[in-house]
């Protein structure tokens, strides 16, 4: 279970359009492991609005006082047509020299207290890393699925081919899939597209990138 906290200063969570608080999220977290959930991530954000050392190291100890597994430490990205992007000079963001310091001291603070900086933006106890973003990050075999029923084909991603299935492959797939492993049967209905290999190869050195042990 993912928890957006995002920060556990109510200044910059009011600033940041937020209507929960620190409170809320520990309540949350201890709702999960009530429920019998343990592998519990929490959300932070770094370079936001009126952020200082203090109050980010603060929303990092919050987050490991919890008791979590992972943690999220993602720097601010404004996008265009936004509200910040619009309101950008009404604000007082920390500039990118200070955003870079406040992200390696919370990678320390988290580091400190026994997490693995495993990539860029994620650190977790050891065996807790995201299994989700690490099938992306080193090019695992993953299924697509449509956003829409009425979408014509999921895509299927092994040993650099992208297989294309049909909706009728789907509906059988959920047939069969007691009997026989869906990679079997996508192997088997498979319209195989062969990817260019020197592509493969950038893509994979590309991706690597944001994980803290990279290809050598």
């Amino acid at each position: 279970v993912s928890v957006g906290m995002q920060s556990a200063s109510e200044k910059e969570l009011q600033l940041l359009g937020r209507r929960h608080r620190a409170e809320d999220a520990a309540k949350t977290v201890e709702a999960a492991k009530t429920a019998g959930i343990d592998n519990i991530s929490l959300d932070l954000m770094i370079g936001t609005p009126e952020q200082t050392t203090e109050s980010l190291l603060e929303s990092a100890e919050f987050c490991i006082e919890q008791g979590v597994k992972h943690i999220s430490a993602y720097m601010l990205k404004i996008e265009e047509g936004t509200h910040f992007y619009k309101n950008y000079d009404k604000y007082d963001f920390p500039d990118d020299e200070k955003t870079i310091i406040f992200y390696n001291q919370c990678a320390d603070a988290l580091e400190k207290a026994g997490f693995n900086h495993y990539e860029i933006s994620n650190a977790a106890m050891p065996g807790y890393e995201s299994k989700h973003n690490m099938k992306y990050w080193t090019m695992d075999e993953y299924l697509g699925l449509p956003r829409e029923h009425d979408q014509s084909y999921w895509y299927f991603m092994h040993d650099n081919f992208f297989n294309h299935i049909d909706i009728d492959t789907i509906y059988l797939v959920f047939n069969m899939m007691n009997i026989i492993s869906v990679k079997t049967i996508f192997m088997q209905y498979q319209e195989i597209k062969t990817s260019n290999q020197t592509k493969v190869i950038q893509d994979l050195m590309y991706i690597n990138l944001v994980m803290i042990e990279m290809i050598n």
